[in-house]
Parts: C-alpha cells; structure tokens; sequence
C-alpha cells in the first residue's frame, strides 16, 4: 500500500510536468501545476503512509558531510551578429571566435561554449577577467560579431494567499494603500507576471516582477495586506525540468538526449512506469552524470545539481547587491 501511493504520487508528477511543457508559453498554468505536484509528494511523504525509519535521511547526510558542490561561474558573455538580418548561425560565430581569438595567447580559460536560439552563442570563461579579452576583440567585430555582457533578469517575488476575485489594479492598489508604498512608485517597479494555485479556492498565488529597490522594501516587510488578508510574501524562483533527461533549464521539447532517463534508477533507454527496479534506493541522473553523490530522488530539494542550477538563476538575476 505504502509504495503504491508513493509511486501514484511520482507518477502524477511526471504526468504534471508532460502537460506543463504541452502549455508551456503559459506561465500560470505550468507554476500551478508544479506546486500541485510539489503539494502532492509532500502530503504523501508526511502521511501516515509514509514509512517510517530511523536511518537518516539523505538531507541530514548532506548537512552532516561537507561535500564539494562544484558551481558554474558566471563569467558569461553572448555574441550575436551585429546585423539582425544576418544569416550567420552559432556554429559559424564559434568558428569565428576560434579563429579570433587565441586562449595561449590572450591566457583565456573558456569552460564552455554554446548555442542561444538560432543566432546567438554564449561562452563562460572560468575567470572574470577573461571576458575583457572577448569584449574588445577588434577581430570579432570586424567579422560582424557583437559581443556583450547578457542583461540580467529583473527580480520575482511569490504573495501567497491573495484573495481570487482581485485583478491586477485592485492587487496593486492594495499593495501601496495598506502597505506604506506609493501606487506610482510601485507601478514604475512592478509587474504583475502571472498567477498559480487552485482555481477553487478563495485565495490564489501572485508572482510579481520587481525591481531590485522594491524587492528590499517587501521582503523587509516579510508579510504583506490585501484587504482582509495577511500574504507570505519571498523570492521566486522557478528552475524548467526536462522529462526525458531529468535536466534542468530546459524541457523535453527542446532536450538533445535521444533517450529516454529513469526518473528513478538514472538508467537509458526507459521511464519511471516501466523500471524494473523501483523497489530499489533512488538514483538520481544529474548527480551521477556529474560525480556526485546520488543517492537520493531525482525531485530531492538537496540535491547537489538541483542547488547548483539554482545559484544559476540567482546569478542570472539582478538583485541589485
């Protein structure tokens, strides 16, 4: 019994996530279903279902061993053709850029290269100062090449449990009236980006994008009012999951794998319905790809890979420090 309900729960995650990527332009949609799925695993793993051991668990491990997580740097340029009607794809930028530029040379650490779209290619050098010798190079841009430093995104905040019926005028009339902040003020620093939660409920979830200012100002705050309500309100940040290979930052759409990974053992070539040894310890793809402990879930919130996509995103945004 105990393991039927927890595979029915992983299942319905998986199922989640398929029906996320089939609506993926739709922002909403796939945040509530990811936290239906979260809600689900967490109700199952703290019911009384729920095997009980004393071994520890794996994030007692994690907290107990001081394990090495080795984290992307954020040394980061892209390049694009300087003119937009170009017809030059990365993989002719890349040649350029190899032809441009010497790494013994100019002592240039590139960790990695790789394609943005149909035109662009960002490249991450291991030092910061490395980027100088990209971003100057005369070569590249008398090849048609602009190189720059990628704009970072602006800030989300989650407001939990704002009342269902508001739409975005009233939730922001609301936002400066009851809370010491000027409607003018947050209209220049806010916008509403999309809602999640159950449709059936009172109360739904805001996710709102901020600017670095009025991110200090509502987190300092920790809760907010809207009309008869008290709001949680802390970062969003939300990492896209791949089904196929269980990545992250991207979805199966878009996934180069051309097989299938088990959501459970990390082996090829079948899914989490059809594994065989379910009955087994989890093992977690990411993790083992790179080295890493793995023994824990794939979905497991301590996990190494998982933790380092997320020091990804928080580089990536602008929090204004």
């Amino acid at each position: 019994m105990v393991q039927a309900v927890m595979d029915l729960a992983l299942q319905m995650g998986i199922l989640h996530g398929r029906l996320v990527e089939a609506k993926q332009g739709k922002d909403s949609l796939q945040s509530s279903l990811e936290a239906n799925t979260l809600t689900i695993l967490d109700m199952v793993s703290k019911s009384s279902f729920a095997p009980k051991s004393d071994n520890k668990s794996y994030a007692e491990v994690m907290k107990a061993k001081k394990i090495s997580i080795p984290l992307r740097s954020d040394n980061t340029v892209v390049m694009y053709p300087i003119d937009n009607n170009s017809n030059i794809t990365p993989a002719e930028i890349e040649k350029e850029v190899r032809q441009a530029v010497n790494p013994v040379t100019t002592k240039i650490k590139i960790e990695n290269m790789r394609t943005i779209g149909n035109k662009g290619l960002l490249v991450r050098t291991a030092q910061k100062d490395n980027l100088t010798s990209l971003l100057d190079c005369q070569k590249l841009k008398d090849s048609g090449i602009k190189v720059s430093v990628p704009n970072k995104k602006m800030p989300r905040l989650a407001v939990y449990n704002v009342p269902q019926d508001l739409d975005d005028d009233q939730f922001i009339s609301a936002l400066g009236g009851q809370n010491d902040l000027e409607e003018d003020f947050l209209k220049k620093n806010m916008k509403c980006a999309f809602k999640f939660g159950r449709k059936d409920r009172a109360s739904v979830h805001r996710v709102i994008e901020v600017s670095p200012e009025l991110r200090k100002k509502l987190l300092s705050k920790e809760r907010v009012y809207i009309f008869w309500t008290s709001c949680h309100v802390e970062d969003y940040l939300h990492i896209s999951r791949c089904y196929t290979c269980h990545g992250f930052n991207h979805v199966s759409k878009t996934c180069k794998a051309t097989t299938q990974v088990c959501g459970h053992c990390a082996e090829v070539g079948h899914d989490f319905n059809s594994c065989t040894k379910r009955e087994l310890k989890a093992c977690c793809a990411n993790c083992k790809k790179y080295n890493l402990p793995h023994e824990h879930d794939v979905r497991d919130k301590t996990c190494p890979t998982y933790l380092n996509a997320l020091t990804g995103i928080r580089n990536r945004t602008d929090f204004g420090i």
